[in-house]
């Protein structure tokens, strides 16, 4: 006991000791400070006081009850450490996924189930997958079927549609309901049905397309869920909107609906032509609800239609373009479009138009280097017309009398700029007209370049001409490209090209200047008029090896486009690009694909139709060798077997 006592002593020593030299410490820092301590502070000190004075007065009381606290927090400690250790059961989330609208549109529509997804396999194993007959309760309650989809998932499908935006209780037992081993942080939840929804999908003016005075605004309403019709009429408002508002009463409506009501159409009453644009505002309260009840919407729906004015006719583009012909040859249209409908004859007769002159009259003869650029048409009045030519415009039928796009032939030449006027002296369908005459002045387009090989065929007969046909259009020139196939490269083109005879397409950096040996020949054109198509024969028959023992005519054949210069040589490529690959033979095959996977091969003269007797056929591989090599018989015929066992190298014959 004395031992616990000196050490009781000399701890409040030590803490007595402290105490003085840190107020020492402060005191020299921050000076003096006068300080009276609150009454509780007094109050705790005399009761430490006391409590000192009662261990002193009792050192063996006081050593039992510090050993008996140590041993209470130390077998609290313990308790603690043993119940962590203990096996918990198994807890599991889960998500609930609320069943959204019924889609009461569809055919042979039901109701979507409430599904409930958790993520460990809570389903008792005997109830996986069967109907829930107890422990789940709905509140408020609805006729339908519980069910375990399996050991994961459960759903409710009700037996009649859900009601529109109520929340729904769900609670299920704490014992019974779900496996032994497993428990949920939560035994209830609650989800919200689909709401009632309403919005304004779209709003256009309508014009009668037979009567011109019957003109209105159309808006259509869809809703989630067929609409309480009443409640939804009371709530419509039309508006005029715009400068004569104010002198507007407001427009009489009337409603239709769909089959389901899902969609409202609100057609407004005959509409009277402002003077300038305006509009009709339709404005729907808020407070809509489904016709078997539901949620009331909580914001109004309003939505501007635009009313075109009397002077709302516009000429919307005006541009020259080029149009292929039956003949397939490009024609010069311009084509011009109205923002209504109009006459196409009506239309015809107030559109003029001019080529204007090369050169500004105000510009000098010296300084007339190149063409003026007739950008500005407020700048070209009657003096600058006279220089010019009037341009004939041949108008181009339409479907229709009454159109918004309107087409006419002209010839000028490319390059050059012309002017283009439209009354404001007609009226489009309904009455409108336009404020203003419209000029603008534009440029000619130039004819696009176009260069091809015509036909899609690649063979060329030995005994006919070995001619193929190109087709050009303001090309200057040709550039042909020949590569004839070399000795026993016949391997490589097939292992090393993709695509097809009229594209041929080589892989990597591989290409036919590694299998040919290569030729070039320039041919100039006669200069036609601009857009005039030009068609050339190049003839392939001087490239073929006239030896008698290898006549090779397998040929990459590339066409290009090309303008030249004064030497003669190629300056530039102009018109395009094209290529193909090219065979001149005398043998035809004609193969049949049997259903066993054998094929019959027959070989004929493509100049006589005779069979050709002694002919070696070959069926290569991917790699370009050949994996079966027969001759044809008396009739011309080779017979393959089962190529199943070359399935995998197997090309086309």
């Amino acid at each position: 006991m004395k031992f616990l006592q000196s050490v009781f002593a000399f701890i409040m020593g030590a803490c007595r000791f402290i105490t003085r030299a840190i107020a020492w410490l402060l005191s020299k820092i921050f000076g003096s400070v006068a300080w009276q301590s609150p009454p509780w502070l007094k109050w705790a000190a005399q009761q430490g006081s006391i409590s000192a004075n009662y261990l002193r007065a009792r050192p063996k009381q006081s050593a039992v009850a510090g050993i008996a606290s140590v041993a209470l927090v130390a077998a609290l400690a313990g308790g603690w450490w043993w119940w962590e250790q203990q096996p918990k059961p198994v807890e599991s989330k889960y998500t609930v996924t609320a069943p959204a609208r019924t889609p009461i549109e569809e055919r042979d529509w039901k109701p979507l189930p409430l599904k409930v997804a958790f993520e460990l396999s809570v389903a008792p194993l005997a109830n996986a997958g069967k109907v829930i007959a107890s422990g789940i309760e709905m509140e408020p309650k609805l006729a339908g079927v519980w069910t375990w989809d399996d050991d994961k998932n459960m759903s409710f499908q009700p037996k009649t549609d859900w009601p529109i935006g109520q929340d729904i209780a769900v609670a299920f037992d704490k014992k019974g309901f779900l496996a032994d081993n497993v428990r949920v942080a939560k035994y209830k939840f609650d989800f919200k049905s689909a709401l009632f929804v309403a919005r304004v999908t779209q709003g256009e003016f309508y014009q009668d397309p037979k009567d011109p005075q019957l003109k209105k605004v159309v808006n259509t309403v869809n809703f989630s869920h067929p609409v309480d019709s009443a409640e939804f009429e009371k709530r419509i408002n039309l508006k005029f909107s715009g400068p004569d508002a104010a002198n507007n009463s407001e427009p009489k409506f009337s409603v239709t609906y769909d089959k389901l009501k899902l969609n409202a159409y609100i057609h407004s009453a005959t509409l009277p032509v402002p003077k300038d644009d305006s509009g009709v505002t339709i404005t729907i309260d808020k407070g809509l609800t489904a016709a078997r009840g539901s949620n009331k919407t909580i914001e109004p729906l309003t939505r501007t239609v635009a009313v075109p004015s009397i002077y709302s006719l516009r000429v919307a583009a005006i541009k020259p373009t080029l149009v292929n012909n039956d003949k397939f040859e490009p024609e010069q249209v311009l084509v011009l479009e109205t923002t209504a409908t109009v006459h196409e004859k009506e239309f015809a007769k107030n559109v003029t138009a001019y080529v204007l002159p090369v050169y500004h009259p105000d510009t000098k003869v010296e300084e007339r280097k190149s063409a003026y650029q007739w950008n500005d048409a407020s700048k070209i009045g009657p003096e600058i017309l006279k220089l010019g030519e009037p341009l004939k415009l041949d108008a181009i039928p339409a479907e229709r009398e009454f159109v918004q796009l309107h087409s006419f032939r002209f010839t000028a030449d490319v390059g050059r700029y012309i002017f283009v006027r439209v009354n404001k002296d007609f009226k489009a369908f309904g009455g409108y007209a336009m404020r203003n005459t419209v000029e603008q002045t534009m440029r000619v387009p130039e004819y696009p370049k176009e260069l091809r090989i015509l036909h899609s065929g690649s063979l060329l007969a030995m005994s006919g001409e070995k001619k193929i046909s190109v087709m050009t259009r303001d090309v200057p020139a040709l550039r042909y490209e020949v590569g004839r196939l070399l000795p026993q490269q016949i391997q490589h083109l097939v292992s090393l090209s993709n695509g097809s005879f009229s594209k041929p397409d080589f892989m990597n950096d591989f290409d036919a200047n590694n299998l040919t040996e290569r030729f070039e020949e320039t041919v100039e054109l006669t200069k036609l008029p601009p857009g005039k198509s030009q068609y050339h024969a190049f003839d392939l028959g001087k490239y073929l090896d006239k030896s008698a023992d290898n006549k090779r005519g397998v040929f990459v054949l590339n066409v290009e486009g090309v303008a030249l210069n004064k030497a003669g040589k190629k300056s530039k490529s102009v018109g395009g690009k094209d290529s193909r690959l090219m065979v001149v033979t005398d043998l035809g095959l004609l193969v049949k694909k049997n259903v066993d996977t054998s094929q019959d091969v027959f070989v004929q003269s493509i100049a006589t139709g005779d069979p050709v007797a002694g002919a070696t056929v070959e069926i290569l591989g991917k790699n370009g060798v050949a994996i079966l090599t027969q001759t044809s018989d008396a009739d011309g015929h080779v017979r393959f077997g089962s190529l199943k066992a070359f399935k995998r190298e197997q090309q086309p014959i």
